[in-house]
């Protein structure tokens, strides 16, 4: 859920200013890698829109260890604070609000963050003579791509299951689903949490990586650098099922208030256990050759288990060292919502703009980095937060930091 998509637990209790650090700096960092992928050499799971001419080492193993986590803890993150929501204001208010900030901007800023996307795109390939790259799975000619803006969209068919799961369960068999979510927050909250949360997302792993069988081995290691996002708006049932989990374990750990101070004092182990893990998945899929079931295997249980233990150490730095708030970075967390559904045609075009300058990319990283964030910060500020835009993503105007 976005940073904005839902109140915070200001809403029950004291706000978790470590969580919502930990939210919007999910959203940010989706800016960082879409800057890099220019500079990804060869691109082995799908060509990025624009390629610049300068590559580097770095920007494949950064991409492909923060996409093993990032959007898992998003979605952790989210059922979490929809739990809290939910629990306060009702199942049909939450609906009706999730569907107006969350399923409504897919439609509302694609003519503007998506659309500008595929003409950037064709305009660049057109300059420098080249055709312009088929992205693969992407649906039949009607099917809406959904862009950078697909995990709201599947964040809000997770919104669905969850409340139709919860309506039947609690009409037909209230004591039975009760006790199955009593036990299953004992055993995501449990030493062994993160191994049971690896499961789905392993078989997940295992069936994108049985899906790419047969292409080069740059494309078949590479479908195991994380979940793999629906290109169009038709459901697909491997992430979803993959995001449910997050979002389940997320409104799970919610229900007991001592499940964040339980995970808090591991986050030492779980960042240890993902540090190595993000090794091995690397190792694993730089030197994979073929396409035996070991190979495969072996590639889908390491990146389970070092996403998961990424989300859980991740949470548990949050919440043991991030209690206080910070003006700046409350300030980031309410605007990376914004940021992140408005960054990628200004970063997309001033990339473009860079590709053939015989720069170093780490100068052209920062170029499009500081002038992005500099442009989206201005435009929230000016034009978002104190506004009727604000108050539909955030759900209530803030005051503006500039008042000039």
């Amino acid at each position: 859920m976005s940073t904005q998509a839902v109140p915070t637990a200001t809403s029950t209790g004291p706000r978790l200013h470590g969580l919502d650090a930990l939210r919007g700096g999910a959203l940010l960092l989706g800016i960082v890698l879409h800057a890099l992928l220019p500079f990804v050499p060869g691109m082995p799971w799908m060509p990025w829109m624009i390629v610049d001419q300068t590559s580097t080492v770095y920007a494949l193993p950064v991409v492909t260890v923060v996409h093993l986590f990032r959007m898992s803890l998003f979605m952790l993150l989210a059922g979490y604070f929809a739990h809290v929501v939910v629990h306060k204001r009702g199942l049909r208010r939450f609906l009706r609000e999730r569907t107006i900030r969350i399923a409504l901007p897919v439609f509302a800023f694609w003519p503007f963050v998506i659309l500008p996307l595929g003409l950037i795109a064709g305009l660049w390939h057109a300059v420098h003579g080249l055709p312009l790259p088929t992205p693969p799975n992407s649906g039949p000619p009607w099917a809406l791509p959904t862009g950078h803006l697909w995990f709201l969209w599947v964040l809000f068919q997770c919104i669905l299951v969850l409340a139709a799961v919860r309506t039947l369960g609690r009409r037909l068999l209230p004591q039975w689903t009760s006790r199955l979510a009593d036990r299953g927050t004992s055993l995501v909250t449990g030493p062994w949490g993160v191994l049971v949360l690896a499961v789905p997302y392993a078989a997940v792993q295992l069936a994108q990586g049985q899906a790419a069988s047969g292409l080069d081995a740059g494309t078949v290691g590479a479908a195991y650098g994380g979940i793999r996002e629906p290109a169009t708006i038709l459901p697909e049932l491997l992430p979803l099922i993959a995001f449910l989990t997050a979002f389940t374990c997320g409104r799970l750990l919610a229900r007991r208030p001592a499940a964040l101070e339980e995970l808090g004092p591991r986050w030492g182990v779980h960042l240890g256990a993902a540090g190595i893990g993000s090794l091995v998945v690397l190792a694993l899929t730089s030197g994979l050759g073929g396409t035996s079931t070991s190979s495969h295997v072996a590639l889908a249980v390491a990146s389970a288990i070092s996403a998961w233990a990424w989300v859980y150490g991740l949470v548990g730095v949050a919440t043991t060292h991030l209690r206080t708030e910070r003006r700046w970075v409350r300030y980031l967390a309410d605007a990376s919502y914004w940021m992140y559904v408005a960054h990628l045609p200004l970063v997309l075009g001033i990339g473009a703009l860079l590709t053939h300058l015989p720069w170093p990319a780490e100068l052209k990283l920062l170029v499009t980095l500081g002038t992005t964030t500099a442009v989206l910060l201005l435009a929230y500020d000016a034009f978002v937060r104190s506004t009727w835009i604000g108050r539909w993503l955030n759900g209530r105007r803030l005051p503006r930091a500039c008042r000039c």
